[in-house]
């Protein structure tokens, strides 16, 4: 087994002066923009150098994407050689991945490293490994089109996906459709004002991050919000780390399947995870209409297949909701549990990733839905009055 004889401390220097490098370029190319940071100080990477030969390296990497991944390597391998790679996810697991190496080259006044990129056979699913690489999904709900374009831009860094609605009848209607990892609702709204479509989605079941934001900073409005089922509130303008601090804790961690290795369970496991968010959409229904029959049985269902899959955290999340169900707990424990099983379930990451892997940008750039430019459309049919819960 081949390695690097360096100290942890000067593979973090180069592997930091490398990345530096990348960020001062002007004009990033698009494999770069959909790498994420992925450092695993001794990965085992296995490569065909002749038809009798397969040399194994242990290497320490730089980054991943979808495509293909970067890293450090102590000799020269030829662009076209055919490699696997044990991928370390971020629970510790691992995959075994096959590609080729695409190029490898001399990194000056190193003595003797160089950087290798390798292409992946088949498209992988970097938010397996990297932290970075999940894409937060946020519904901002805000009359004003400057106040969206605001909260877009100051966003835009974050690695989110954000849709925007302006008005709260197209906040319920969206936020009940479409999975989100958190809504921004701006408070004064017309039609259907912020506080009244926070009721109208608590009521419906939606157990969900929600945040109230106004530009009215009173005591009174901030406790409005929180009383209407909000988890938090910003004051406008809203400030960049304000945001950031919400995003983040929002944001969920990857969960991977402990069964990766496995390959035989792939399909299995994508199944599962493509199945999880009508599976929430039942839980947030049973919630809503309060029967604890039907929402003990689909939580059951949950703990009782989600280990099976590799996905243990399900299944501890799902006995906390089903024990606060059994004991009678009052309505706000119990949504504070399922808030927390369905925010771990949208986290799952599929086995294998395809063009639709969900949470995985295909550029760092925000994308933005919003009627704002678009011709008119008919007035949607639901209005304030027959919006209920």
């Amino acid at each position: 087994m081949r390695k690097l004889k360096l100290s942890n401390a000067a593979i973090k220097n180069i592997l930091d002066q490398l990345d530096e490098e990348e960020q001062r370029e002007s004009a990033p190319s698009r494999s770069k923009r959909t790498r994420f940071p992925y450092r695993v100080s001794a990965l085992t990477v296995k490569v065909k150098q002749s038809q009798e030969q397969v040399v194994s390296y242990l290497v320490p990497t730089r980054n991943i994407g979808r495509d293909g991944i970067t890293f450090l390597i102590s000799n020269l391998v030829n662009a076209g050689d055919t490699c696997t790679l044990d991928l370390i996810t971020l629970r510790n697991n691992w995959q075994s991945v096959s590609g080729r190496v695409i190029s490898c080259r001399y990194i000056p006044g190193s003595a003797y490293v160089h950087e290798a990129r390798v292409e992946f056979d088949h498209a992988i699913d970097p938010a397996s490994f990297a932290p970075t690489a999940v894409r937060a999904r946020i519904l901002i709900a805000d009359d004003s089109l400057m106040a969206r374009r605001l909260l877009s831009h100051l966003l835009s860094t974050l690695n989110v996906e954000i849709i925007c609605v302006e008005d709260g009848i197209e906040a319920v209607k969206v936020a009940q459709e479409q999975p989100f990892d958190l809504i921004l609702m701006d408070i004064e709204m017309p039609e259907l004002d912020g506080i009244s479509a926070v009721r109208i989605l608590r009521g419906k079941g939606y157990a969900r991050a929600i945040v109230g934001i106004s530009s009215q900073d009173a005591d009174d409005v901030r406790e409005k919000c929180l009383e209407a089922g909000c988890d938090d509130f910003i004051a406008k303008p809203p400030q960049r780390d304000s945001l950031e601090t919400v995003v983040n804790r929002t944001k969920p961690e990857p969960l991977v399947s402990a069964l990766l290795h496995q390959h035989h369970m792939h399909p299995l496991i994508d199944e599962f995870v493509a199945g999880l968010p009508q599976r929430i959409k039942e839980l947030e229904s049973a919630f809503a209409a309060q029967d604890m029959k039907w929402l003990t049985i689909e939580v059951r269902k949950l703990k009782g297949e989600a280990s099976g899959f590799g996905f243990e955290p399900i299944t501890a999340l799902a006995t906390d909701a089903e024990n606060a169900i059994t004991k009678e707990l009052p309505l706000t424990q119990i949504r504070l549990e399922l808030s927390k099983l369905m925010s771990t379930c949208l986290a799952a990451r599929p086995a294998t990733c395809q063009e639709s892997c969900p949470s995985l940008p295909l550029d760092q750039e925000t994308e933005v839905e919003s009627q704002d430019e678009e011709t008119p459309e008919e007035a949607p049919e639901e209005t304030p009055e027959n919006i209920t819960a």
